[in-house]
């Protein structure tokens, strides 16, 4: 059972754990029902843990840092409206999941998917509210990302960060998005460097292959972890 939130917007679900205090894993995305997610987390053996799914969000603009003009006919541009929706997660959702659930969890993580995953990247750097990341199949494409990590610190209160792509992701007639497999592995090395547990899956397919399973399978590693 899952109760629902509505709050600066956003269609919030929350899938309580069993025990209080539980971890809880924030997960923006762009279906409402990630009730599958959630099943395939527990069939990779994962821990108890407080799920919450976070939609309705303005795709190309909450989860990007800084604006950019569109990079395909078919897409929007991205505002760069990040860290008005950081504010939002952890000064008005965050605090009322942990009044729905009775308490505060004994850590967050931060999940998502392509933008979703650019955006736990980055939130990283801004707050210490979550001390694991997700970042599966990250649009970590985006230009000027991986300048901007390098010239700054992680939050302490970072643990672990987990990456994953589709091996075929890069193969594309982009010139901004043939830069995704080395952006990533570039972050990768980062995090290594600076005493970050780090891990990256390389997965058959492209980028819309198996979103489900690889977005579990991250979760599942992060909460693994000790």
């Amino acid at each position: 059972m899952f109760k629902e939130l509505d709050i600066a917007g956003k269609q919030i679900r929350v899938y309580p754990a069993k025990k209080p205090h539980a971890p809880a894993v924030y997960l923006n995305t762009i279906e409402p029902d990630c009730s599958e997610v959630r099943r395939r987390c527990f069939d990779e053996g994962c821990p108890d843990f407080t799920f919450v799914s976070v939609s309705g969000l303005r795709w190309n603009d909450e989860l990007t840092p800084w604006p950019h003009d569109c990079i395909t006919r078919s897409d929007a541009p991205y505002a760069g409206e990040a860290q008005g929706y950081l504010r939002e997660l952890t000064e008005e959702i965050m605090p009322a999941v942990e009044q729905e659930v009775g308490g505060k969890p004994s850590y967050s993580a931060l999940a998502g998917y392509s933008l979703g995953g650019l955006f736990a990247l980055w939130a990283s750097f801004h707050t210490d509210a979550f001390s694991r990341v997700i970042s599966a199949s990250g649009s970590l494409w985006y230009p000027g990302f991986v300048e901007y990590a390098r010239a700054h610190s992680f939050s302490s209160a970072l643990s672990c960060v987990y990456l994953s792509l589709g091996k075929k992701e890069h193969r594309t007639p982009n010139r901004l998005l043939r830069n995704v497999q080395a952006n990533t592995q570039d972050i990768l090395e980062l995090c290594r460097n600076r005493g970050v547990l780090a891990r990256l899956d390389m997965n058959p397919g492209n980028h819309f292959q198996d979103v489900q399973e690889r977005t579990a399978k991250g979760i599942a590693w992060a909460l693994r972890q000790g």
